[in-house]
């Protein structure tokens, strides 16, 4: 049942522990992240995930509802969270709490009419994996996908959000490798056609498919064409209300520095707020729990703890030690360390 006081309640205590650099909370988290399945109708070519049905039990899904009432967010990934039976009937469990945003990573070629009503009157933004808007290159790096049949249900996508007067709010992900780089530029007309409100564009991870990285090794022709085209990009979209958050902006360009800290207790910086306020919940590892999705160190598995033990248990609190004092070496990710990942998210309240 929606109770804004408890919501509300949470959220102001969440913040004043943050402060504080609180090693054991009597806030909950407010933001979730869950692979809810590892099953995928698409075969993409940098996708490491290995093929299977691994997925998160509907028992186990039955705790992270217990956490509605109390959330700001909630993502939702895969695979492709669309080939989970019990998806349904969580979504619209969470669509219940009108203060709580739903974030779904989906590729969007199982969206029926029916979930497009489902999403243009719920408080959700889709995240959609393009990646190219030319049908050749779409179709090579997202194997098994069909261009057609994607653009139909933007389409449809669009449609339900012009019925309903809703504002643009669903993203297009794009991951950056050699064959897509050059159209970049491509997505602000498409995303402004479409009813986009932001476009990211991802580094490459991994190494399933070394020859399409561009940033490892770094490619200097095609960093210095970026330099140049992800800022036209970046422009055009600025015109037409549609933001773009770039992943590897630190090899564009002089970077600059969070515009707002995380002021902790004895007047330190937090380097990162996520053990305070997130959680990962990977159902490809069997319900393995981490503060965020770039963390390398488990703190419990569903299958062997509640979520709420997990909050605040051993793990989770060594976590907070290490970020309240600044001793992340050997602990969080390089990545989060060196700056590739974004830190105004990190530190975001």
């Amino acid at each position: 049942m929606h109770n804004p006081q408890a919501y509300l309640k949470n959220k102001l205590n969440s913040r004043e522990e943050i402060a504080q650099a609180k090693i054991v909370l009597g806030s909950l988290p407010r933001r979730l992240m869950v692979v809810l399945t590892v099953k995928c109708n698409l075969d993409c070519i940098m996708c490491e995930r290995r093929a299977s049905n691994a997925a998160l039990s509907k028992e186990a899904a039955g705790q992270i509802s217990k956490f509605f009432p109390y959330l700001d967010s909630i993502m939702w990934q895969g695979g492709e969270v669309f080939l989970v039976d019990y998806f349904k009937e969580l979504f619209q469990q969470a669509s219940g709490y009108p203060d709580l945003i739903q974030e779904i990573n989906t590729n969007g070629l199982l969206i029926t009419p029916a979930w497009a009503e489902e999403f243009a009157r719920a408080n959700v933004r889709l995240i959609l994996s393009i990646d190219s808007t030319d049908k050749k290159i779409y179709e090579y790096i997202r194997r098994g996908a069909n261009f057609e049949a994607l653009i139909k249900n933007l389409t449809l996508l669009k449609e339900a959000q012009n019925k309903h007067a809703k504002s643009a709010t669903h993203i297009i992900n794009v991951v950056v490798m050699r064959s897509n780089y050059q159209g970049l530029e491509d997505f602000a007309d498409f995303a402004a056609e479409y009813g986009f409100g932001g476009i990211n564009l991802l580094y490459m991870v991994g190494k399933k498919c070394p020859q399409e990285n561009i940033f490892e090794p770094a490619d200097a022709r095609a960093i210095a064409y970026l330099q140049q085209s992800v800022p036209r990009l970046m422009g055009k979209c600025k015109r037409s209300g549609i933001n773009v958050s770039c992943e590897f902006k630190v090899h564009l360009g002089p970077v600059e520095p969070p515009q707002d800290s995380l002021p902790a207790a004895g007047g330190k910086e937090l380097f990162c707020a996520m053990p305070w306020k997130s959680l990962f919940i990977d159902g490809a590892q069997g319900g393995k729990v981490y503060p965020e999705c770039v963390c390398l160190r488990p703190a419990g598995e569903l299958s062997k703890n509640s979520l709420a033990e997990i909050w605040n248990g051993q793990t989770m609190q060594m976590y907070r030690k290490k970020v309240s004092c600044g001793d992340l070496e050997n602990w969080c990710n390089p990545k989060c360390i060196n700056g590739s990942v974004n830190r105004d998210f990190l530190r975001q309240l």
